[in-house]
């Protein structure tokens, strides 16, 4: 005998199980055995859903899944969860069968000490508030928890309205006391919502022909109404959006009601896939329920236009199914409660039955009072008091009766015109809160990718927007930049301000370019079940195309960022390109896979765009009218042609990251006049002065004056700190103040706008400027476990100031200087030429930086050299100015002028300063770009369309106004006297606090 078994006394009958497999059930008097399957079927991963989702116990009978295997008394189960049996229902599942036959015996003879519910497995944590703990456990400062859809102020603080506050002071001064609630709820609170939802002037309202049960918010309201769909639509399938909140499927599988969904979002146009959703409705089988959301659509923001929900009803009263509304933003949306309400209340004016959960949570902000109401629209008064009474029936076995705390607070708030009026006040601006957050963010994300239309960010409603992400890429921002959201890449707006809505940006754009970490999209649910093999399948598909994908590293290690490169000018011109390369000794480039790699994206793309117009043609091809089968035969195309293209998508992904990695490799191209070779090809192109003739034989260099003059500190810079560190003292200290006061005076009277820069730059900023941050030679410090570094020069931080703007041509040029300090590993440096302040580890510097047009930047780069020249020839140094050649050139550099200074101590000409010209290296890199001016008369005139002229990348230049160090050296050795003494350059001595030597040391001293 089976030692579990169920009482049945019904006669043999034979049902057809959700996956289409008819399946025999022979009942005795004391157990059911449920034999094979009579068909079998290919399951799919909705279906495996909807099995686990259930069987379902009516009054003590039980039907059972045809996925049971051979023959037997009993199927082996792996996991029963428990069922409550609530008026004849009950509402659980059985989580998975052991497709192996067991015996019945060996099941009966299980350890008597064995805990019933030992094999009650973990349930995952909650999709959407498991974000939250997460979030709490980060310890990053700039973290954003934009997963709950919960309002925030603009503090990121918690929100309890002013008439929430005065609705519970006047309940409390009216002293209501706390007993039960009639099961269908407080009567004030039903008639308010019932108004609210439908207005005044409802006919279904005024001919009493609407059920209003008060609910526990919106989830309690739809876990009854799927109670009452499974007891009185039998059979019915729910329809819900693709994507949807959630936990629409969880409420529905819980309740044993079979659902499916139908197309909602184009992820093409981040649109409303409006024919898919038509075409899907009509073709449902009759009857059916169709879940629809009322307004702000959870998760995409995109709600149907007033003409397209008049075809949605259409479609609906056509094949006789039932609509479900969804409200949980009535007013909170746009801020009108009306225009929040026109769904229902369409459907309402055109005499339709329907289903509306109504929740308060969002525009109350009663989240933790869980009220809400179900209402069901009926045909007539006779029917919506059955209706009623077997809600109440349902609602009697969950929670018998309802809270009454929230319930009163809605009655107070919209049965008092002040508070009501009031209340409508705070939903503007809690939704003008929102739409003004939608907007900066929409305009950084502008600022960052000009070229992407980020117009959906604007245009979608309510609290939450849909960014498109893939699962990873939302991983990329979760785990690099500490965004925490759900999974399908929905982010709720009413968690963000203005004051991080950059940052978020900067997270997106970054996380655009993250490599996929597996490549499910685009898979069948029949794919889905077989798991790793179609994912590998789809890998070996991938990298088939991608070639040597291997050999290129992640979107991480590559930086992470979209650098905008010609890759046309680079295809076009690749014998110019791999001749750059090579006259600048740069053999990590490989101009011809960038080539490769652009061909198979571009063709990729085509193909692509291609699909796509299929797509288009074949949604058109579905609003006409057809026959069921023609109209199936399109649904199949559609599907097809969007796997494909999802398999397109993928392949695209992986080539561009491939080809951003290799692309960022490519140097510079280089000045014409710039000479070939190596260091000793430089070409002289100024000698300033001449060298000093010294009248004395003891001529020292600046290690041995400093610490003899007791000014230099080697001794203790390398104990405190290590080797190539130093002190600075007294007179030197005062130096270093005077070089760098004399130096922005001088560089301010030009025009240079002074700042003071961040020691701390992001390694991104610091890869965009062409530094490498990490790696074997690198000459930059990385704090660890972190993505900052320390600045080697201000020229990043000032780079970073305009990374992702847009700037006017009447703006330009922008000339800025900063003092800064500059730290550097000095890897690979040694020997005589990094003696003493020569090459060091940190110093102070002045940095000019300009950012100009193309037609500017040759002469801002000489007008850079002429600054130098000016200043060093003032204080008296001789030195040559040279143009350097291609080997000696960095990756950002189109061209470099250096200024080499002699330092007779170290018997040779060391470099004091250099002037770059960067064209739009950097700002292709940076996204800096500036819109070209347009003359009044080539603008369009017309009202309807203003011309818009494209924009462009701007140039960047560099140049070294003053590092300290060498100029300390030179100095030093061009100004030292017999007696050891240093005498202070005269347009240095306004700044030296009086002194205009450096005494010699004493007698005693030496």
């Amino acid at each position: 005998m089976a030692c579990s078994a169920v009482c049945l006394s019904r006669p043999v009958v034979a049902r057809k199980s959700m996956a289409g497999a008819s399946v025999s059930v022979k009942r005795t008097s004391s157990r059911v055995a449920v034999a094979r399957p009579v068909m079998a079927s290919a399951v799919e991963k909705k279906d495996v859903e909807k099995v686990m989702a259930g069987v379902t116990v009516g009054m003590g009978a039980m039907m059972a899944h045809p996925l049971v295997a051979e023959a037997a008394v009993t199927p082996s189960l792996k996991n029963l969860l428990n069922s409550v049996v609530a008026g004849g229902l009950v509402l659980g599942a059985i989580a998975s069968y052991d497709m192996a036959s067991s015996s019945t015996q060996q099941r009966c003879n299980a350890s008597a000490n064995k805990s019933m519910l030992g094999d009650v497995e973990q349930a995952p944590p909650d999709l959407v508030l498991g974000i939250t703990e997460a979030f709490k456990a980060d310890t990053d400062p700039n973290k954003l928890n934009l997963g709950v859809g919960a309002y925030r102020t603009e503090e990121l603080k918690p929100y309890v309205l002013n008439v929430v506050r005065t609705a519970e002071e006047r309940m409390l001064e009216a002293q209501e006391n706390k007993e039960y609630l009639p099961i269908e709820g407080l009567a004030s609170f039903r008639e308010a919502t019932v108004q609210l939802l439908l207005g005044n002037d409802s006919a279904a309202l005024k001919e009493n022909r609407v059920a209003t049960l008060q609910a526990l918010s919106g989830t309690g309201s739809l876990a009854i109404a799927a109670q009452f769909i499974h007891q009185f639509l039998p059979g019915k399938t729910v329809y819900i959006s693709n994507p949807t909140w959630p936990n629409h499927k969880n409420i529905f599988a819980l309740a044993g009601v079979p659902w499916d969904t139908y197309r909602y979002f184009d992820q093409e146009t981040v649109g409303l896939d409006f024919a898919g959703m038509i075409a899907d409705i009509e073709a449902a089988p009759e009857g059916s329920v169709i879940l629809l959301h009322g307004c702000a659509h959870n998760p995409t923001g995109i709600d149907p236009t007033k003409e397209q929900w008049a075809t949605i009803a259409d479609a609906i009263e056509k094949k006789g199914h039932v609509a479900f509304f969804d409200v949980a933003y009535q007013g909170f949306a746009s801020g009108s409660l009306d225009e929040d309400a026109y769904a229902p209340r369409y459907f309402e004016s055109r005499g339709m039955e329907f289903f509306v959960a109504q929740s308060y949570s969002k525009n109350l902000g009663l989240y933790g009072e869980r009220v809400g109401a179900l209402n069901v629209i009926t045909k007539d008064s006779e029917t919506a008091g059955r209706v009623l009474s077997q809600l109440k029936r349902l609602a009697r076995a969950v929670w018998s009766n309802p809270p009454v705390h929230g319930a009163r607070i809605v009655s107070e708030v919209v049965g008092n015109e002040d508070l009501f009026d009031e209340w409508r006040g705070e939903m503007q601006h809690m939704s003008g809160r929102i739409k003004n957050v939608r907007a900066v963010l929409q305009g950084h994300l502008e600022r960052l990718n000009p070229d992407k239309d980020w117009s959906f960010i604007t245009s979608q409603i309510g609290m939450f927007t849909y960014t498109g992400c893939t699962a990873p890429q939302v991983e990329n921002m979760t785990q690099k930049w500490h965004v925490y959201m759900t999974k399908d890449g929905r982010i709720s707006l009413a968690g963000l301000n203005e004051a991080k809505a950059e940052y978020l940006a900067q997270a997106i754009d970054d996380s655009r370019y993250s490599p996929p970490l597996v490549l499910l999209r685009g898979l069948t649910s029949q794919s889905r079940i077989a798991g790793v093999h179609c994912i590998r399948e789809r890998v070996y598909a991938t990298k088939a195309v991608v070639d040597h994908q291997t050999e290129h590293p992640s979107a991480a290690e590559a930086g992470g960022y979209r650098a905008h490169i010609d890759f046309k000018f680079v295809r076009d011109n690749v014998d110019l390109i791999r001749k750059n390369c090579s006259d600048r000794f740069v053999t990590s480039a490989n101009p011809d896979e960038v080539v490769r790699l652009y061909n198979a994206f571009v063709e990729l793309t085509q193909e692509a765009e291609a699909v796509r117009a299929a797509r288009n043609e074949n949604s058109s091809a579905m609003k006409r009218k057809l026959e069921d089968s023609e109209r199936q035969a399109l649904i199949a195309t559609g599907k097809e042609l969007k796997e494909k293209l999802d398999d397109i998508d993928a392949k695209l992904h992986m080539i561009e990251t491939a080809l951003q990695t290799e692309g960022k490799k490519l140097p510079n191209l280089t000045h014409p006049d710039v000479a070939v070779g190596g260091e000793e090809e430089a070409v002289v192109l100024r000698e300033v002065g001449s060298q000093r003739a010294f009248q004395f034989e003891n001529v020292q260099d600046h290690v041995s004056l400093g610490e003899a003059l007791g000014v230099l500190d080697f001794e203790h810079g390398s104990s405190v700190s290590g080797t190539k560190f130093y002190y600075l003292r007294k007179e030197a200290a005062l130096l270093e103040l005077a070089l760098v006061n004399y130096a922005m005076q001088k560089i301010y009277a030009k025009g240079f706008e002074p700042m003071i820069t961040p020691d701390l730059v992001r390694e991104s900023v610091l890869e965009k400027c062409g530094f490498q941050p990490r790696g074997e030679g690198t000459q930059i410090y990385s704090v660890e476990d972190s993505h900052l570094c320390l600045t080697g020069t201000a020229e990043i931080p000032l780079g970073g100031v305009f990374m992702d703007s847009i700037l006017s041509e009447e703006e330009l040029p922008v000339k800025v200087a900063a003092f800064g300090r500059c730290f550097r590993t000095e890897a690979g440096a040694a020997g005589t030429a990094g003696k003493g302040l020569y090459r060091v580890h940190q110093f102070s510097k002045v940095e000019m930086f300009v950012v100009c047009t193309p037609e500017q930047s040759e002469q801002l780069h000489q007008e850079l050299m002429d600054i130098e020249i000016d200043m060093f020839e003032e204080l008296g140094l001789h030195f040559k100015v040279l143009d350097m050649p291609s080997g000696d050139l960095g990756a950002p550099a189109y061209r470099k002028y250096d200024i080499e200074a002699w330092m007779p101590g170290l018997e040779r000409y060391g470099e004091i300063s250099s002037a770059s010209n960067c064209t739009d290296y950097q700002s292709r890199r940076l996204n800096i770009r500036y819109r070209p001016h347009v003359a009044a008369d080539t603008q369009t005139t017309t009202k309807k369309k203003k011309k818009k002229v494209p924009t462009q990348f701007v140039h960047t230049l560099n140049a070294t106004a003053c590092a300290v160090p060498r100029m300390i050296v030179a100095i030093f050795e061009n100004f030292q006297q017999e007696d050891g003494s240093i005498l202070i350059p005269e347009p240095l001595r306004p700044y030296m606090m009086g002194i205009d030597t450096i005494p010699a040391p004493s007698s005693s001293s030496a």
